[in-house]
């Protein structure tokens, strides 16, 4: 992760209490999960909603991200909501590892992770979950779409983003003959001005040592032209 990065994640903390990121937060294994195995999971799971959105629950929850940095702000998430941070087992290996070797899973959240993937590594990654599913586990997928503002750039080796998704592409990656589709609905998403303000704050503390305030504000402009997001919510139920 880029030192930037690392400073909006760690800005993001403290601008997005849980309460925050909770606030209208859909959660669909609430939803949908049948609980067979109760043990969900989220492979690259950042500050992860969806873990902090189940910690009443009686799922035993499961964090993966290879950037420690990450889970420590996890850890710090739990605990502001009063429980210990071993309520969450972490792990900060790659997934698949030997951590989770003979586990099955309620449900596998994958959200914001394969768009890093480029899409022969994306399909490979996606073909390796069934191994950790019971029949009736949810798998949770949220991607760029091919709307996205990044998918007009040509990718190269060094791009942040390696792929952008359609509904044909994520068919393809969980045939009907062994998933069950249970929804799919595609966003496109404004920041709020609330997400604007620490957009601006985060560029302005990473750059203010080094450009003049007016070269700053031109920084912020250009950014704020290409925040909108289009993406793909997409759960799948294993037969």
């Amino acid at each position: 992760m880029t030192k930037q990065m690392k400073l909006y994640w760690k800005l993001y903390l403290e601008w997005f209490p849980n309460e925050k990121i909770l606030d209208e937060f859909y959660n669909p294994i609430k939803s949908y999960s049948r609980e067979r195995s109760k043990k969900v999971i989220d492979i690259g799971c950042g500050q992860s909603q969806y873990l902090i959105d189940l910690l009443e629950s009686d799922f035993e929850l499961f964090a993966v991200d290879t950037e420690k940095s990450q889970l420590n702000f996890l850890e710090e998430r739990v605990k502001q909501f009063g429980y210990q941070k071993d309520r969450i087992t972490y792990s900060s290996k790659e997934f698949p590892s030997e951590d989770f070797e003979g586990l099955f899973f309620s449900a596998i959240i994958v959200s914001n992770l394969l768009h890093f993937f480029t899409k022969p590594e994306a399909y490979i990654f996606v073909e390796g979950l069934s191994k950790y599913c019971d029949s009736d586990s949810l798998i949770l997928i949220t991607v760029h779409s091919s709307d996205h503002l990044s998918n007009k750039e040509k990718i190269t080796s060094s791009s942040y983003f390696k792929s952008f998704y359609s509904k044909k592409d994520l068919y393809e990656m969980f045939p009907n003959t062994e998933y069950e589709y249970v929804s799919y609905v595609e966003k496109e998403k404004e920041p709020s001005n609330y997400k604007k303000q620490f957009l601006m704050h985060w560029i302005n503390e990473y750059y203010k040592e080094k450009y003049l305030p007016f070269q700053i504000q031109k920084i912020q402009e250009d950014y704020l032209k290409t925040c909108r997001i289009n993406s793909i919510d997409f759960v799948v139920r294993k037969r």
